[in-house]
């Protein structure tokens, strides 16, 4: 799927939250792919992966994880036929992985996009009732699932798209601020309690009655969560191509992440 074609209608979301995705790739599904297999159960938690290497032959075992538990503070160790390394390019840049000069090149010459999110819950859905699209454009009765552009720091307001929920028209609702880049940056770099009462100031001037509705909030700086240090990486076509080519043989290692790399074990 091309990344300008993500918007194009119809789109879907999980009825119970994104993480239905992965939970999905984990569970057992008589259903699906995964009929007979739970793994669920095999989950390893609060470890952070700081090394994959290859190990000598005859020990049962190709590869060798170095891992730092979390809690405990202590190295643990995980050996395999071989790794799937599903992290986002940012964060792997601070593994230890064997990649020779060229691999090495093509991932230091990503691109990172700075994004934050700001959800706003308040006590009433009173964007649905302050102004509609069917006003505007005849196409929906409502202004929901869909966004405002701003000529503010946040950028976009996103509205909850409620049909087929079976959600009440007065129940509790979240707006969404999605930002990118400098100002990304800037609500970042600010505490929770500054960046949403900047937030709701901004928002204020398209949907004044956010200052009376607005209940609680959270911040998600992808600069500040260690497990990514930026929101995601971006290539134009000929360096995606270039660095594809570096990782074109096979072997014990293979990287699923945003670039979908391949390394060679």
């Amino acid at each position: 799927m091309e990344l300008s074609q993500y918007w194009i209608d119809p789109m879907f979301a999980p009825r119970f939250g994104m993480d239905e995705i992965p939970n999905a790739f984990v569970k057992e599904n008589k259903h699906g792919w995964n009929k007979n297999v739970n793994l669920s159960y095999n989950l390893k938690l609060g470890v952070i992966v700081k090394k994959v290497e290859n190990i000598v032959k005859g020990q049962g075992k190709n590869v060798k994880i170095t891992c730092l538990n979390a809690y405990r503070k202590t190295e643990e160790y995980y050996y395999g036929d071989a790794v799937f390394v599903m992290v986002p390019i940012k964060a792997l840049q601070n593994m230890d992985i064997p990649l020779n000069d060229k691999q090495r090149k093509a991932l230091n010459g990503a691109f990172f996009i700075h994004a934050t999110k700001i959800l706003l819950q308040c006590r009433r859905r009173f964007w649905q009732k302050a102004m509609s699209y069917k006003q505007r454009t005849n196409l929906h009765n409502d202004l929901q699932g869909g966004y405002t552009i701003t000529d503010e720091p946040i950028g976009r307001i996103f509205y909850p798209n409620y049909v087929g929920s079976g959600i009440g028209r007065n129940a509790r609702g979240i707006l969404t601020v999605y930002t990118l880049q400098d100002s990304a940056v800037k609500f970042g770099k600010d505490t929770v309690k500054t960046c949403i009462s900047e937030a709701i100031a901004q928002i204020s001037r398209v949907h004044p009655e956010i200052k009376a509705e607005f209940e609680t909030g959270v911040v998600q700086a992808w600069d500040k969560d260690q497990k990514r240090l930026c929101a995601f990486a971006e290539l134009n076509p000929p360096d995606y191509i270039e660095s594809m080519k570096a990782f074109e043989s096979t072997g014990k290692y293979y990287i699923g992440g945003e670039l979908f790399f391949e390394i060679s074990g």
